[in-house]
């Protein structure tokens, strides 16, 4: 009896050690691309024997069970929140001075795992002094207001895109991006090359499954993790907004092509009743040739001139057919 009971004792320690060698090699699930509020399960079957004989399978639960099926172990999927805003052409968008619908265009992906909406702010009081695509902010374009393209007509149409977020934008995959355009006004002050740096900010909102905007979530990142769907915000820092801040942000610019005019008129004495073309003089009856001259040297936009006008010295009057020289 001492002897059956010590190899008893002995195949229970080899069985224990084994059980605990096996659980030790499990590999941990990751819930990699999974939608949120996915319930992962998982149940493990113990297949044994004693003394030869096949035992009775026994399946594994949370508690820890010891015959029969038992019960799969559960987890809910916690919500990645993540974001990414991207500038759209990689360059700076030409506008003229007093230009009231200037127009720059964005790109915001929701890479999270869940439907989401966004929250859209523009803000050109961002960057004064600081550069993009090799120019500096030195002014700041008024009155901006965001478009999300509808896809009705390609590119901005006032008429079509509308709102100030992005509504049930799908996670990763087919859907998942959305246009946005900034657009904005350029005051008439403006010289040509000036520059105005413009940041647009979308923020993560709670999907409604309607036309409305969700209210803001709040970040469980540093709490514990609980039984239910967490908020975990992975989103990386962007121009104008900190890492884990559940929004993301990117910058572009708009650079000033004005034409930089100047009119300059000039007086030229043809002859005079006195001394002819000799030696011309401002006497009464000498024809003086006024030349005007205009000029875009400086500005590197162009401009369409329409009409010049000029208004002759009430002591003066127009010689209708233009004489020149003695005559």
């Amino acid at each position: 009896m001492k002897i059956f009971n010590k190899q008893g004792r002995i195949k229970q320690l080899i069985l224990s050690s084994a059980v605990l060698m096996f659980g030790l090699a499990q590999q941990s699930a990751f819930a990699v691309g999974t939608a949120s509020n996915t319930t992962i399960s998982n149940l493990s079957t113990l297949s044994y024997s004693v003394g030869g004989v096949a035992q009775p399978n026994i399946g594994s639960s949370a508690a820890g069970n010891t015959a029969g099926a038992g019960i799969a172990t559960t987890f809910l999927v916690d919500k990645k929140v993540n974001v990414v805003v991207a500038e759209v052409g990689g360059a700076v968008t030409i506008v003229a001075p007093a230009q009231t619908a200037a127009v720059t265009t964005f790109t915001v992906t929701n890479t999270g795992n869940d439907v989401q909406d966004f929250n859209l702010a523009a803000t050109a009081t961002v960057a004064s002094g600081q550069t993009l695509f090799g120019n500096t902010d030195n002014f700041d374009v008024t009155a901006c207001s965001t478009f999300v393209e509808n896809g009705a007509t390609a590119g901005y149409q006032a008429a079509q895109d509308t709102g100030t977020f992005v509504n049930e934008l799908v996670a990763n995959g087919a859907g998942s991006t959305a246009t946005v355009y900034v657009v904005c006004s350029v005051p008439g002050a403006q010289i040509n090359n000036d520059t105005s740096i413009v940041a647009l900010t979308a923020a993560v909102r709670a999907s409604t499954g309607d036309a409305t905007q969700g209210a803001a979530l709040t970040n469980n990142t540093a709490t514990a993790n609980t039984a239910g769907v967490d908020n975990v915000f992975a989103d990386a820092a962007g121009s104008d907004d900190a890492v884990n801040s559940g929004s993301h942000s990117a910058r572009d610019a708009y650079r000033v092509s004005a034409a930089t005019l100047t009119v300059s008129k000039t007086a030229q004495l043809v002859c005079d009743p006195v001394t002819g073309t000799s030696t011309p003089h401002n006497v009464p009856g000498g024809v003086v040739r006024w030349t005007i001259t205009i000029a875009n040297a400086a500005g590197s936009g162009s401009a369409n001139l329409a009409q010049v006008s000029d208004t002759l010295d009430t002591n003066t009057a127009f010689d209708v057919n233009l004489i020149t020289g003695a005559g």
